[in-house]
């Protein structure tokens, strides 16, 4: 398959041509290799690589390099490569020669620089020969007008040479693919590119070429004290008009040269072509277009022209004066083929993994640099083995270009591994293997701790009254003992990021707001926080200042649990709940309880980048109904920073539950009556007898 390429050039002149085929080559030279590889009868300067784009490059420079005075070309066949049907092509003629004055009159017109055709997506027929010539660039005058650019051209594609410029005598800008600068008063040169038709078979085909510039004054012939010469045209923008800016000819200025056409497809890199040569003065010289020649001398010091660059087909700058050397040369032209030949995908920079390499991060891969012919497409797949070396097996359902650990990965190794696929195959290259994979800070110990508190008893005893003279006395109340039932602090039996040590005291139960399920209260360095709450990926976020608490379920599955209709944490007994802090200090440690009875339900540490993540898992007995989940963190000034958030567990309503209040209420009855009796007693025993 051949690419079908669109030039993003400006495109003013439309023009049509058919391949020229001829017989086969008298003798046949090889250029290039593999893919690239082509037959011409004259390697001579002729070149075929693999471009970085993944195209194939044929260019045929000018050989020899050296100016003529006679519009000559190097001619070649080129063979098309099999399975070619089609190609782009950039056709630059060569520029022409600049035109030098006798001295009195200083006025050396520029070079025109060669004209240009481009052609993309161009027929030709595979194993046909194809004549390719490129034009010399033109020889500068000797006290006279330049030599004009040899032409070239790629098959019936013809760009003419650029026009010479006008010197030593009244003459105009010679005409060319670009005219050449006008010397002592005459008018521009008119460009020569002849257009090449209607376009046709889908070929976009387009001619450049643009007119040269005026000598001053402007178009008044035989002016024997005329100030300067006119620049040359360039492929895209016309030659410079010369000047006299101030109040006679010695301040005459020289026009510059037009600027030429660009195209990158032999370096890879921009390069301007077709540019025109810089026109002569009694004062400041033209300048040529890139890569085109400038005029050299002044009135008082005459000079030689300088010349334009090969390979360009830039014009060449105008002359002083004769015996001072003659006016600058043309560049030599040049023609350059593109075409692509299907091949298969090639990597030259493996893909590479990017992340923290612990449970639970998320891991990003990079494909890489590939080649190929149709451009590839691109799949993914992540493997772990158990060893860094060794055998790489897929992991199911990992094929993006992210991958989020798990505890199946722990003390495995990572790879990532792309494969690049078209019409000619496939080829798959694999990421150099991550760092064995940590578990994130987990307890080496689990246990259960319980903090048992003594019985306390609470006596009451009433006094031995006395009573006054004539009133009754009054029995001493009898001593009541009342026996507090002991009150256990319970710890989550979970596993946690934190190391539970057994025999250890457990850390102090905080108070922990009251707020209500879906709530959050957040208190920094002692005082309430203001607060926002948001859902994402259906875990709660709640941010004040620089740190952020996340909470979020888990199931028994490893999914996240779904928030319920209000938009509340909902759970059940055992499942995990995930905790993960940002912006705390780093080595301190975090805890997280549940309340309204507190049991804590484990520590986690924070890293070094201020960060703590944990997973507890609830206790099966937990009762269902609304509970607050509190988190005691430190900042990184030190200062305590305390999270809460209502949840709820189970399939608690916000109904009162009548059940629970048949139980709790005899019970507060009970402990009322035990405090209310004594007291009501005792007020009537010191009551005055009746």
């Amino acid at each position: 398959m051949f690419r079908r390429t669109v030039l993003a050039f400006s495109l003013f002149a439309a023009s049509v041509g058919a391949v020229s085929l001829s017989a086969s080559p008298v003798s046949a030279a090889s250029v290039g290799t593999g893919a690239c590889a082509s037959t011409v009868d004259n390697a001579t300067d002729v070149t075929a690589i693999l471009s970085s784009s993944g195209a194939c490059i044929v260019t045929f420079a000018t050989a020899p390099t050296s100016p003529t005075a006679s519009a000559q070309f190097a001619t070649r066949s080129w063979t098309v490569p099999a399975g070619i049907t089609a190609v782009d092509v950039f056709v630059v003629a060569g520029g022409g020669g600049g035109g030098m004055s006798n001295g009195s009159t200083p006025t050396g017109g520029g070079g025109g620089g060669g004209g240009i055709v481009v052609a993309t997506n161009y027929t030709v027929t595979p194993g046909a020969s194809v004549t390719v010539k490129s034009g010399y660039g033109g020889q500068g005058g000797n006290c006279a007008p330049g030599n004009p650019g040899g032409n070239s051209a790629f098959g019936l594609l013809v760009a003419a040479g650029g026009g010479q410029g006008g010197g030593c005598g009244p003459a105009y800008g010679g005409p060319g693919g670009s005219a050449g600068g006008a010397h002592w008063g005459q008018p521009q040169g008119l460009a020569g590119q002849p257009t090449l038709g209607t376009p046709s078979n889908g070929t976009n085909i387009t001619a450049y070429g643009t007119n040269g510039g005026k000598s001053y004054p402007h178009g008044q012939a035989g002016d024997s004290v005329s100030a300067g010469g006119g620049g040359g045209g360039g492929a895209t923008t016309a030659g410079g008009d010369a000047t006299q800016p101030g109040a006679n000819s010695s301040s005459g200025v020289g026009g510059d040269g037009g600027e030429g056409l660009t195209n990158n497809w032999r370096t890879g890199s921009n390069v301007v072509y077709g540019s025109g040569g810089g026109g002569q003065a009694r004062a400041v010289q033209g300048v040529g277009g890139t890569n085109g020649g400038t005029a050299s001398g002044t009135n008082a010091a005459g000079g030689a022209g300088i010349d334009a660059v090969d390979e360009t087909g830039a014009g060449g700058g105008g002359g002083y004066r004769q015996g001072g050397g003659r006016a600058g040369d043309g560049g030599s032209g040049i023609v350059i083929v593109r075409y692509f030949v299907d091949t298969t995908p090639t990597n030259s920079s493996s893909p590479t993994i990017s992340g923290t390499t612990t449970n639970g991060q998320t891991l990003t891969g990079a494909r890489g640099s590939w080649s190929g012919y149709p451009t590839p497409t691109y799949s993914y797949q992540w493997k772990r083995a158990s060893t860094a070396s060794g055998s790489y097996s897929n992991i199911s359902n990992a094929t993006s270009l992210t991958y989020t650990l798990t505890d199946n990965d722990i003390n495995q190794y990572i790879k990532f591994a792309v494969t690049a696929t078209n019409s000619s195959g496939s080829t798959t290259e694999l990421s150099a293997a991550t760092a064995q994979i940590a578990d994130m800070f987990r307890p080496t110990t689990t246990t259960t701790t319980t903090t048992t508190l003594p019985t306390v008893n609470i006596v009451i005893s009433a006094p031995t009254t006395t009573i006054a003279v004539g009133q009754a006395s009054v029995a001493t109340i009898a001593s009541t003992t009342s026996t507090v039932p002991k009150v256990t602090q319970k710890s989550n039996a979970a596993t946690t990021t934190s190391t539970v040590v057994p025999g250890t005291t457990l850390p102090k139960a905080p108070t922990a707001a009251p707020v209500k399920t879906g709530e959050a209260a957040v208190s920094l360095g002692g005082s309430k926080a203001a607060s926002t709450l948001s859902r994402e990926n259906n875990q709660i976020v709640v941010r004040a200042g620089d740190v952020t608490a996340m909470l979020g379920g888990i199931d028994n599955e490893g999914k996240n649990v779904a928030l319920d209709a209000d938009g509340s944490l909902r759970m059940m007994p055992g499942q995990k709940v995930r905790i993960k802090l940002n912006g705390f200090q780093p080595g301190s440690i975090v805890d997280a309880w549940l309340f309204s009875t507190p049991y804590h339900l484990g520590s986690a540490k924070v890293d070094a980048a201020g960060v703590a993540s944990a997973e507890f898992v609830l206790r099966k007995d937990v009762p269902t109904g609304a509970h607050r989940i509190s988190v005691l963190a430190r900042l990184r000034n030190g200062k305590p920073a305390q999270f809460t958030l209502g949840i709820a567990i189970g399939s608690y309503k916000k109904e009162v539950n009548m059940a629970l209040w048949m139980i709790i209420t005899p019970v507060v009855l009970a402990v009322g009556l035990a405090l209310f009796l004594p007291a009501a007693y005792r007020r009537r025993k010191n009551s005055p007898l009746v």
